[in-house]
């Protein structure tokens, strides 16, 4: 097959002999946009199921021997694979025993991995989406969690009761019948199968009456649970008022390891594909997530061709445009997203999820080099929010998420309030790579009236960044808890500490800072733009980059700090603020007024700028105490902080290191 643009498409036991491909001998710029399987070219809405394929797979893949272009590595290339192209939005499945990895189908991780499903369950074992006086999603394991992705990204989820039309592409094809009879003589018309087959050629969009609630996709029929109704509630998930929450009611962990989930609703804007009047891009309703202190275990690698990457130093310069043919969906506000939920228009809360795992998310130019991509936002729970989030109860172990631009532990991107409370990590904690802005919980918090983070005990093991000098002014930021904060900000009750000796946030080389004049990197916030107020809270985390401070990076909105501390946790167990431009115990920059009480640096190294042109101090501000300006004020703030400075050779005995290695 060539595209698949909608509909259940089954391919059992079938051997393609010999597959191959040539390119032509010609200057093509888009030949890194070519995609070609196996099996299968693309899928764009729909999916396809394997069944069978244990005999006849292994000869029918696009192998090395075949076009090298096929290479796991081969970055020019990404949508030429064994046995799929390239997956859009849609999926693909092989049906087994088990659920995990494809057993048969091993289509590497250039693009989409194929996933295996177990075929056979009973009704406790299928996801339940129960619609009434009560909405509910019950996922009983990690099976019906991918379930509900598919249905989001697929389209199975979008069907209009009115049109009465559905979202599953542009051919809404079902695969209900067996079809064990096709060429056999025993095949007539009156065949309960030759009619369910014929039901299955009746495309939903040419249908009429009430033709939606009978049509449903094999996925639907064997995978997730009917209602009392015998209806498959599944197909309206998308309907505004629906207001769905997921509850994880298994027991153990929902592993994803080695699949191809691509999060829940859809990735990339396919809308100008060939697929008529039908409407297939949609966010699911979805409002709430009851972790039932249940562990998600991450493991979702996304790989496409840049669309557009602006050259900040100018300003307006493209330097890579349209190197791929379809974006990044856009879900609202030009926010694009990738996490355990890609994107969301709803007010979302979370309570009591344990989350682990990877996500990988990487942009290339077409001679398959790594870029950044400016407006794509990645988050372990949500990539892009538009309401309200509040979340509860969370503990991280062993997180990893990397993203090409806008990067938080929990969420990428915020155009509306957030609240987070006792969150805690285990194991290594969390470990968040970003673009640009990049924070340990929250990579931007954009819009909004009130960004709140309180009552929560965080081990970093590194929050950072990719070193792009795109420019002189200060627009970005990196931080233990967000990289920019541009709303009201509140921390409290918060420990953040170091996962080992090897754990920072920021930005460096050979242990020194690197030199990006658009980056701020503090303990706690990178860019704050908002009024912040930081209570009880600490910092025991190493901070490199260019304007870098204990707990902000640069604050331009009034600052306050009260009851706070950074610094090692013990006299053995020291860190330290690495600045090129300035370095500060508590901020790096101030651009508006300060407010310190209360507060101490200790068992801390404030390193010198290593561009040896800026400041360094317990902060490169001039302070405020509250109550009168007097010095007995001041002391409390700041004497501590002067008496438990250490010279360069304590800090090297200190760490085990020579003084050279400390300098750099």
């Amino acid at each position: 097959m060539g595209v698949v643009f909608g509909g259940d498409n089954i391919i059992d036991n079938v051997k393609v002999t010999n597959p191959n491909i040539t390119f032509a001998k010609n200057d093509n710029s888009k030949q890194h946009l070519i995609t070609a399987g196996g099996y299968v070219g693309a899928i764009v809405y729909g999916g396809v199921i394997f069944r069978n394929m244990d005999i006849v797979a292994k000869d029918s893949a696009l192998t090395i021997s075949n076009t090298v272009a096929v290479g796991e590595d081969v970055y020019t290339n990404l949508f030429i694979n064994p046995y799929i192209g390239r997956v859009v939005n849609g999926f693909a499945i092989e049906e087994g025993t088990t659920f995990g990895k494809s057993t048969n189908l091993n289509n590497g991780r250039k693009n989409y991995l194929i996933t295996q499903f177990k075929s056979k369950l009973s009704d406790d074992e299928k996801l339940n989406v129960i619609a009434g006086t009560t909405n509910i999603i019950e996922v009983p394991n990690a099976q019906a969690l991918f379930m509900l992705s598919i249905i989001s990204q697929s389209g199975m989820g979008y069907t209009d009761r009115n049109k009465n039309t559905c979202g599953y592409g542009h051919y809404t094809f079902t695969r209900n019948a067996d079809y064990s009879k096709v060429g056999t003589a025993t095949l007539t018309s009156d065949d309960k199968d030759y009619k369910t087959a014929i039901s299955d050629y009746q495309r939903l969009e040419k249908a009429t009456s009430r033709e939606y609630e009978k049509k449903n996709s094999v996925m639907l029929k064997k995978y997730t649970k009917p209602s009392e109704k015998g209806l498959y509630e599944a197909k309206w998930a998308h309907e505004l008022n629906k207001n769905f929450t997921v509850k994880l009611t298994g027991n153990g962990t929902y592993d994803l390891t080695g699949t191809g989930f691509r999060g829940i609703n859809q990735l990339f804007d396919a809308k100008d594909s060939n697929l008529g009047d039908i409407k297939c891009d949609y966010t699911l309703s979805l409002t709430t997530i009851q972790g039932n202190d249940q562990t998600i275990k991450l493991d979702t690698d996304i790989k496409a061709y840049a669309v557009k990457i602006t050259d900040n130093k100018s300003g307006s310069a493209i330097e890579i445009q349209d190197m791929d043919n379809y974006k990044y969906r856009t879900a609202f506000a030009s926010v694009k997203g990738v996490g355990l939920i890609n994107c969301s228009t709803y007010a979302l809360t979370v309570n009591n999820l344990k989350l682990s795992g990877k996500i990988s998310v990487k942009t290339y130019n077409n001679d398959g080099q790594s870029y950044v991509n400016e407006d794509l936002s990645t988050g372990g729970i949500v990539g892009g929010v538009q309401s309200s989030c509040t979340f509860s109860g969370i503990t991280l172990t062993d997180l990893e998420i990397y993203g090409a631009y806008t990067v938080g532990g929990l969420i990428g991107k915020s155009t509306n309030n957030i609240n987070i409370s006792n969150v805690k990590s285990e194991n290594s904690g969390v470990y968040v790579y970003g673009g640009f802005e990049t924070g340990g919980l929250v990579g931007n918090s954009q819009k909004g009236s009130e960004f709140a983070v309180k009552d929560s005990k965080i081990k970093i093991n590194k929050v950072e960044f990719a070193n792009l000098d795109k420019g002189t002014k200060t627009w970005f930021g990196v931080g233990g808890i967000a990289g920019s904060a541009n709303i009201k900000t509140t921390i409290s009750n918060v420990q953040l500490t170091a996962y080992n000796k090897d754990s920072f946030i920021g930005s460096k080389k050979d242990n020194k800072p690197l030199a990006t004049q658009t980056m701020n990197e503090g303990g706690l916030i990178g860019l704050s733009n908002g009024a912040c107020t930081i209570t009880n809270t600490s910092v025991s985390v190493d901070v490199y980059g260019s304007n870098a401070g204990g707990f902000v990076g640069i604050n331009k909105n009034q600052l306050s700090i009260n009851d706070c501390y950074y610094g090692g946790t013990s006299e053995t167990s020291d860190c330290g603020v690495y600045g090129y431009t300035s370095s500060g115990g508590m901020v790096g920059t101030q651009n508006a007024a300060v407010t310190i009480s209360k507060s101490a640096v200790k068992n801390a190294t404030i390193g010198i700028p290593v561009a040896k042109t800026g400041d360094a101090g317990i902060k490169d501000v001039r302070a405020k105490s509250i109550g009168s300006n007097n010095s007995v004020n001041m002391a409390l703030a700041t004497i501590e902080a002067l008496s438990s400075l250490k010279t360069v050779e304590q800090v090297a005995r200190l760490r085990g290191k020579t003084k050279e290695e400390i300098l750099g």
